[in-house]
């Protein structure tokens, strides 16, 4: 009997163990409503242009996709304007960096993007 409580007991402890690990990798969807509340601009817009750097004080790769601005539904961009979208991850070097859930951004698409900005780049939200 005691054999069996010791397995149930270590049994429980890794699901519980499992379950903190996976939670982790969850994303809060966000529903349209809630993607143009939580943007500080809402674009349609074609990727014209894409850089991918490394930045040394983060020690990252990025992504910079430039997108012109077709249609501004949100925020202060207007048609005609470039915005820099910045992602983490990308192709550097022969080296690929990957994060799971960023958009792929592909030069020549057509996007409808939501994003917040710290007045130099972009950022989607909710990671789409």
């Amino acid at each position: 009997m005691l054999r069996w409580s010791v397995l149930i007991g270590v049994g429980c402890a890794a699901l519980i163990g499992l379950t903190a690990a996976a939670s982790a990798t969850i994303v809060k969807p966000f529903t349209l409503r809630g993607l143009a509340t939580e943007a500080h601009e809402v674009v349609r817009g074609e990727v014209i242009d894409e850089e991918v750097i490394y930045d040394a004080y983060w020690d990252r790769v990025y992504t910079h996709n430039v997108v012109h601005v077709l249609e501004a539904l949100g925020g202060t961009a207007r048609p005609g304007d470039l915005i820099v979208v910045r992602q983490m991850g990308g192709v550097l070097d022969g080296i690929e960096s990957v994060l799971i859930g960023t958009s792929d951004l592909q030069l020549g698409d057509e996007v409808v993007l939501f994003t917040r900005t710290d007045g130099a780049m972009h950022y989607l939200v909710g990671m789409a």
